[in-house]
């Protein structure tokens, strides 16, 4: 632990890019202290809460392309219970805000949201109110139709 280890690498065209890290942690231990907090939610968690800490390094096996070029892919989910409309639009808060900031980086790195799987969710909201809509309006108007005043 501690130590100047590989991170990951980054090839385009002819070149490579390897990038390394120097590890923050002295024991696996610190890393499973290591408390963590999630976008929307204010109570943290430990890294062992998550999961189980290894000490191992693993050859690339798969690569993820957006748009042609190299990309990591991160999905998200919304905890039980949580509302995914209000859970989808501050992530895409979030990646604007991080785009933003990401401007005054090297490389310029870009986030985008690929999926979004709250839109079928957002249509079923908006269907009801347009239910609603014709509930309320449409039987009034045909009273008015068949007894006028």
């Amino acid at each position: 632990m501690g130590q100047n280890i590989p991170a990951g690498k980054i090839s385009r065209f002819k070149s490579e890019t390897v990038y390394r890290t120097l590890g923050e942690y002295q024991s696996l231990k610190d890393l499973e202290q290591t408390s963590v907090n999630f976008i929307g939610n204010d109570v943290s968690v430990r890294v062992s809460d998550l999961g189980q800490v290894v000490d191992t390094l693993k050859d690339e096996r798969m690569k993820a392309f957006h748009n042609g070029e190299e990309a990591i892919f991160l999905r998200v989910f919304r905890q039980s219970g949580s509302n995914t409309i209000a859970v989808a639009d501050a992530i895409i808060e979030k990646v604007q805000r991080l785009n933003e900031s990401f401007l005054t980086k090297k490389g310029k790195p870009k986030l985008s949201v690929v999926l979004d799987l709250s839109k079928f969710i957002r249509f079923n909201v908006e269907d009801v109110q347009e239910s609603i809509f014709f509930g309320i309006t449409l039987p009034s108007d045909g009273y008015r139709l068949h007894f006028p005043k």
